[in-house]
């Protein structure tokens, strides 16, 4: 806007054009938090609206910021559950139920969570997981009494998801449940 443009504008035209002119600021204020928080790493839309209204966006700059990521593919909630289960399982092992919770937390919804690790951890490589993280125990627990090694090692395992199925099929679980046998 020129100064003879703005000069002949009304009072109100003028604080409608500069409001606007501030609003386009603010939303590309947005849009850049949300593009570098998303380029350290995928962020849930959850995540993603809690960090911006954090920083001090309000919530309409907030929704129009997460719509124009969604609109250009950066946001989606099955990629990102994806690419954290991938995580997960490759440096933190964790089961179904502690995988889960964690993705509800991060506002991933139940349908998308199901559906992923269902693809990602089937119940056999859940199985072969739980035999693994409980054979690294297996040094730790041995100077224990066989009664309180499985009480030590089925905590560790729930802690991490999983159930009580999938702890007694372990070959650790096994091996202690034959020492308290012998014991009686």
């Amino acid at each position: 806007m020129t100064v003879v443009e703005s000069a002949s504008m009304s009072t109100e035209a003028q604080q409608s054009f500069f409001d606007e002119a501030a609003s386009q600021q603010q939303l590309r204020s947005a849009l850049a938090k949300a593009y570098r928080l998303l380029a350290v790493r995928a962020r849930s839309e959850k995540e993603l609206r809690e960090t911006l209204q954090r920083k001090g966006f309000g919530k309409d700059l907030v929704e129009a910021a997460i719509a124009e990521c969604k609109n250009q593919h950066f946001i989606d909630d099955a990629d990102f559950a994806r690419q954290f289960v991938q995580s997960r399982l490759l440096n933190r092992p964790k089961g179904r139920a502690r995988l889960t919770l964690e993705l509800r937390q991060k506002g991933v919804d139940a349908v998308t969570i199901a559906a992923i690790l269902d693809e990602l951890l089937p119940a056999e490589h859940q199985a072969e997981l739980a035999d693994q993280l409980a054979e690294k125990l297996r040094k730790r627990l041995a100077n224990l009494s066989p009664l309180k090694a499985r009480q030590r090692l089925s905590d560790f395992l729930r802690r991490r998801g999983f159930d009580g199925e999938m702890i007694q099929g372990t070959r650790l679980w096994t091996d202690l449940q034959g020492n308290v046998s012998g014991e009686e």
